[in-house]
């Protein structure tokens, strides 16, 4: 979870009395966080309220993500030199309209998909139909994305600011990528062996195709065994390259495709360990475009308390 989707669940956790504790403390608006009305202090969204979400929309996946308060009036004190600050809340009637104009809109104006958007609402009391919106903008890894007025912004600041020539074309140059990651959920645990799925999520942007899993081993001491995963979400196959040293590997068929944000699991295994031994393993993960080393550590504080950690994620 990055920092702006944390400040996200915040506000949408904290409720009522967590945006009241804000206003209080006349907190100020930061390169993560902006504060909105909308016009007239009601859904529907009009033009401006709508180039207001486009801006937002650009800014803060053009930068590193950022969270929209909808119903918050924050400015500065006229005269003052101070940054802006929030003033008094002010919530939305016909809330239930603001949010599915919210969902509907902000897909439209942004030119380049933002993946991973979301929208909460805040009744101040249920059933009222008046309150607070949250939106949440993960960072953008693609392209650039083009508001509605056809600018391309981005978050410095408490401000969104469009983005010169020199940066909107450094941002075309680059491209999304995929990143993987490796997780293992424990089935069973005994003193001498541990039996799990090993599980791989497309932690990037784009989709992750001819996916491998590599593991060094000691065949000696029958330190790892592995079987292909079966099943609807993919075909694999494993083998172990002769040494030493010894690699046991586990790949998705070339047809296997791993998506953004999902976990997969790649196969079954089993560790034959000491008695009460930890496990270190070195492992490497390749995908078109990607590839990590690192070691796979499960020690004995994961394994005594397994049944409370259904995944582990290996950094």
């Amino acid at each position: 979870m990055d920092s702006a989707e944390q400040i996200f669940e915040n506000f949408v956790k904290g409720g009522y009395q967590f945006l009241c504790q804000v206003r209080d403390e006349k907190r100020i608006e930061t390169e993560l966080i902006d504060y909105k009305t909308v016009k007239d202090d009601q859904a529907p969204m009009v033009k401006d309220d709508i180039r207001n979400l486009s801006k937002a929309l650009s800014g803060f996946a053009n930068s590193g993500g950022g969270v929209i308060v909808w119903g918050v009036d924050c400015r500065r004190t006229k005269g003052s030199d101070e940054p802006d600050c929030i003033k008094e809340l002010k919530p939305i009637t016909r809330l239930k309209h603001l949010l599915s104009d919210l969902n509907a809109r902000s897909p439209e104006i942004v030119d380049g998909s933002i993946i991973g958007v979301r929208h909460e609402s805040l009744e101040v009391e249920e059933g009222s139909d008046k309150g607070f919106a949250f939106t949440y903008v993960p960072k953008g890894e693609s392209i650039p994305h083009q508001a509605q007025d056809k600018a391309f912004y981005y978050r410095s600041g408490s401000s969104f600011l469009k983005m010169p020539t020199w940066m909107v074309s450094d941002r075309f140059g680059r491209s999304a990528k995929p990143s993987l990651k490796l997780g293992i959920r424990i089935v069973s645990v005994s003193d001498s062996e541990v039996n799990f799925d090993l599980e791989v999520q497309n932690d990037g942007r784009m989709s992750a195709e001819n996916v491998l899993a590599q593991f060094e081993v000691s065949l000696k001491a029958l330190t790892l065994n592995l079987s292909p995963a079966s099943g609807s979400l993919g075909k694999f196959d494993s083998w172990i390259y002769e040494g030493p040293p010894y690699f046991l590997a586990c790949e998705a068929k070339s047809d296997t495709v791993f998506h953004p944000q999902v976990w997969m699991k790649l196969a079954t295994g089993t560790i034959k360990r000491e008695p009460r031994a930890s496990v270190e393993l070195p492992y490497h993960l390749h995908c078109r475009g990607f590839s990590k080393s690192g070691i796979l550590s499960i020690d004995e504080a994961h394994l005594s308390g397994w049944t409370k950690r259904p995944l582990i994620e290996i950094p």
